[in-house]
């Protein structure tokens, strides 16, 4: 009785943060005339494929000069959909078809990029609900998000965590995927810092006022690029 009350609150505060974005300046709502009909799918595919086309995408839309984070594949389960997107396990078993996420390379970065299939457009009004209210943006501790977003197209669903221009870029790109069909972006979260120390932009500050030098890192090597020095500097 009280997961159906919850489920409940839930799905009432999402019609309300959803009709209120898409009736603001910000929101890009599909089924204008002459488009898809409202919830029709004009994604499809695993979401796997979608993310990493939107990550394309955006990557290049910023460029080198500003680019997209390296990252990890982050796969999301029902055991650990609570930490990855703030879903319940039986929420996730029940709503969520597929799933697929990004996250940055190491915990001192602040980025994560997932995209969720359910079964319609109401399962992913609901899952879009409980990521606004359930997700954690504070969850790197030391380090803290500009923005947490999401949009909502058709049975699909994007969240994007990171820097204002990684979550912009990503929520166009999936805009752009979409065909324009697309509801959001549904912004949940800003803070006054972002990116961590691989921003290119490290002072030394890691919060809680402790400082360190970034020489002390000397050469660390992650992934396809190499960490020297407080900076980043992708390879190839």
């Amino acid at each position: 009785m009280k997961m159906k009350f919850l489920t409940i609150i839930i799905i009432i505060f999402a019609a309300m943060f959803v009709a209120g974005c898409n009736g603001g300046a910000g929101g890009t709502a599909g089924g204008d005339e002459g488009g898809p009909a409202a919830g029709a799918d004009t994604l499809s595919g695993a979401a796997a494929d979608i993310l990493q086309e939107v990550m394309d995408a955006a990557g290049k839309a910023l460029g080198e000069a500003d680019a997209m984070p390296a990252t990890l594949t982050d796969p999301i389960t029902a055991e650990n959909a609570p930490g990855m997107i703030g879903l319940t396990p039986d929420d996730f078993v029940s709503f969520v078809e597929d799933a697929a996420g990004a996250i940055g390379a190491l915990n001192v970065m602040a980025f994560q990029a997932v995209v969720l299939k359910c079964a319609n457009l109401q399962d992913a009004e609901l899952v879009n609900g409980m990521i606004l209210v359930g997700y954690d943006s504070g969850k790197w501790i030391c380090v803290f998000p500009e923005q947490s977003l999401t949009m909502v197209s058709g049975s699909y669903l994007l969240l994007a965590v990171g820097r204002m221009a990684e979550t912009d870029a990503l929520a166009e790109a999936f805009t752009a995927a979409a065909g324009g069909n697309a509801d959001g972006p549904f912004v949940f979260y800003t803070g006054e810092t972002g990116g961590g120390i691989l921003d290119g932009d490290f002072d030394g500050d890691i919060g809680f006022g402790l400082e360190i030098d970034p020489e002390d890192f000397g050469e660390l090597e992650i992934g396809d690029g190499e960490f020297s020095e407080g900076e980043f500097d992708p390879v190839g």
